[in-house]
Order: structure tokens, then C-alpha cells, then sequence
């Protein structure tokens, strides 16, 4: 699992981590904070949509980089993932 914290400064950093690693589950805490890593960010979105505008909406799913992960009916479940600031506009 990945958790991602944005800290005030290093000794709320520290003190998170030192919480971590008090639970029993963790198995080890890494802060990337200085390393090299990719970021990406993962959104679901549940939409309702008549059948009607479907080539309105695979438009809109071609052009943010999303893919359609379940539909039933009229409803449809979209994935996208991409940079935080690409998937946040």
C-alpha cells in the first residue's frame, strides 16, 4: 500500500513515520521524498449517460487518457491515470 503525505516540515514527516512503523502490519516505511520515482494519480468515476451520446463520451475518454472499466446499462465506470495536475483539470 501507498500512503502519500504532504508535511508541514521534516518533524511532522518524522513523527508519521515513526507512528508507521509502530503498527504491526507495516513492514517497512520508505519516504521518496529525495528519490527518484514516478507519481501518478488513479481516479474511478461513475457516470450516467444516454446510449444516445456514447461517441461524446468515448470523444472525452480519447482525449484525457481514460478507459471505460465497467459498463451496465446506461452507467459506466471510467479509469484514468495520468500526473496529478493532468488528472485534477
Amino acid at each position: 500500500m501507498t500512503i502519500v503525505v504532504e508535511a508541514q516540515d521534516e518533524k511532522v514527516l518524522e513523527q508519521i513515520k515513526k507512528q508507521l512503523n509502530k503498527l504491526i502490519d507495516v513492514i517497512s516505511v520508505t519516504d521518496f521524498t529525495k528519490k527518484e520515482h514516478v507519481e501518478r494519480e488513479l481516479v474511478l468515476v461513475k457516470v450516467d449517460y444516454p446510449a444516445k451520446d456514447k461517441d461524446k463520451l468515448d470523444a472525452l475518454l480519447v482525449k484525457y487518457i481514460a478507459k471505460v472499466v465497467q459498463r451496465k446499462g446506461n452507467v459506466v465506470i471510467i479509469e484514468a491515470v495520468d500526473e496529478q495536475d493532468k488528472i485534477g483539470s
